[in-house]
């Protein structure tokens, strides 16, 4: 009877070797040697770009030019009389002088406040709520808006707004309320239109 395990064992060992070292190492070698000489071939070819010389270009000559002749080798030289500066006015002042002694008064009104002219604006301002040729719409339609807790009021008819009962909202204590009360038209289904009456 054959023993066959030491065969296999024989086979599997030739079947499982890698590459040789000996392929790897000359690889390594040959990878190292093409970069060192792309170096010293790089070195080189930067050292002869440096040390070509720049060109430069010749310089221009410049042409003579003949000084004009003296003033008093001029004819009309004798002729024009010698002006001199004219004097400075007695109050003549620089500005320094007019920054520290002079003073200039201003009429200064004290300004508003940013709060103050707001609230100057609301007091010309009104949210129209509807018009309305009969004042029994108008007032039918004050009573809806009082109902929703709003300052409503009728502007009469006149030849100024054309014969229109106008019903509107305000003025307002501030631009919270005015919000709040568009707000609170827009909810309940009434088109409104902000106005300033004068």
């Amino acid at each position: 009877m054959r023993d066959y395990s030491s065969q296999a064992m024989k086979h599997r060992r030739g079947t499982n070797r890698g590459p040789r070292p000996a392929i790897g190492i000359t690889l390594s070698l040959v990878v190292i040697a093409v970069v060192a000489v792309g170096l010293i071939w790089l070195s080189q070819h930067t050292e002869d770009q440096v040390a070509l010389p720049i060109a430069r270009p010749a310089p221009t000559p410049t042409p003579q030019v003949t000084p004009p002749p003296p003033v008093s080798a001029r004819p009309d030289a004798a002729l024009a009389p010698i002006q001199e500066p004219p004097n400075a006015p007695p109050n003549h002042f620089t500005f320094y002088e007019i920054l520290v002694k002079n003073e200039v008064s201003i009429d200064v009104a004290p300004a508003e406040s940013r709060e103050e002219a707001i609230e100057k604006q609301l007091q010309s301002t009104l949210v129209q709520v509807a018009s309305f040729r009969n004042a029994s719409d108008a007032e039918s339609t004050r009573v809806e808006l009082l109902l929703l807790n709003m300052q409503a009021r009728i502007i009469p008819a006149s030849g100024d707004n054309g014969g229109w009962h106008r019903v509107v909202v305000g003025p307002f204590a501030s631009v919270r309320d005015l919000e709040s009360a568009k707000d609170r038209l827009a909810k309940n289904g009434h088109d409104f239109l902000q106005i300033q009456v004068r």
